[in-house]
């Protein structure tokens, strides 16, 4: 009799195994799970800088000021990334909404690459606060302490808790970031950071708060990348993003994590 052949049914998982591959895998079978989506190969560029990081799901990219632009780069294997120069400062602005700015979910996934670990002070890689450009309230907060990365999470303008994961980031590696807040887990499990696709182990700590009773803050306006606000210093961050970012709507599988983590992955 002739051979069977038979149609694999789990194709999604059967990627998963694979997520090195471009072409096996598309962050968009993931379905709503994935709300949003910068990509810098199909954002613009004028004179060696990036003039904005397109969301590639929804029509709203992040927006640069022509003085504040990071530079257009790219990585060992030949992807392209952003480099953000603390001292000028370069600064995105990701205008809010509802695909990136969740309340009882929120979290953002990307791969960034310190320029320096040593004597760095408090430096802002990711804002959603109050600041000139940016949100009109507290509500997020992830930067780097040399090699410690901190998510802190506000619970007024006062302050908020944080978890701290030390010796997470070394000099001109990269790494893969993804702070996640929710809120059906409880106490602070409810604030979460993955390192290179696995929860980071770390300690929680009061900052002037606590963690919201239930669910984030509302913020509206933008979130900010590299810098506490569109205009001068302010915490400045330097170092490379890129070249995808993603917003999520729910927690992920280990499957997803990694297949989101390794899709145009820098190297």
């Amino acid at each position: 009799m002739p051979r069977r052949h038979i149609v694999p049914t789990d194709l999604l998982t059967r990627r998963d195994r694979y997520p090195h591959s471009v072409a096996a895998f598309d962050p968009r079978m993931l379905g709503g799970k994935v709300t949003a989506m910068l990509d810098l190969t199909a954002s613009a560029q004028s004179g060696g800088d990036w003039t904005n990081w397109v969301d590639t799901l929804n029509s709203n990219p992040v927006a640069y000021n022509s003085a504040r632009r990071p530079a257009v780069a790219a990585a060992a294997n030949g992807v392209p990334i952003a480099t953000f120069a603390g001292a000028a400062p370069d600064v995105g602005a990701w205008p809010l909404n509802s695909t990136n700015n969740g309340t009882t979910h929120w979290s953002w996934g990307f791969w960034a690459k310190p320029a320096s670990v040593v004597a760095t002070g408090n430096r802002g890689i990711v804002h959603i606060w109050g600041a000139v450009g940016g949100a009109d309230v507290k509500k997020i907060l992830l930067y780097q302490a040399d090699t410690a990365l901190n998510f802190l999470i506000y619970s007024s303008e006062a302050g908020g808790r944080q978890l701290s994961i030390a010796g997470a980031l070394a000099a001109n590696t990269w790494v893969y970031i993804r702070p996640d807040w929710t809120s059906s887990r409880t106490g602070d499990d409810r604030c979460r950071v993955y390192i290179n696709g696995a929860q980071a182990s770390g300690t929680y700590s009061a900052l002037g708060g606590t963690f919201p009773v239930t669910d984030l803050r509302v913020a509206t306006g933008s979130g900010l990348l590299a810098n506490g606000q569109d205009g001068a210093a302010n915490g400045p961050w330097s170092g490379s993003l890129g070249p995808v970012l993603y917003s999520t709507s729910s927690d992920l599988t280990a499957g997803e994590e990694a297949a989101l983590m390794n899709y145009k992955r820098p190297t």
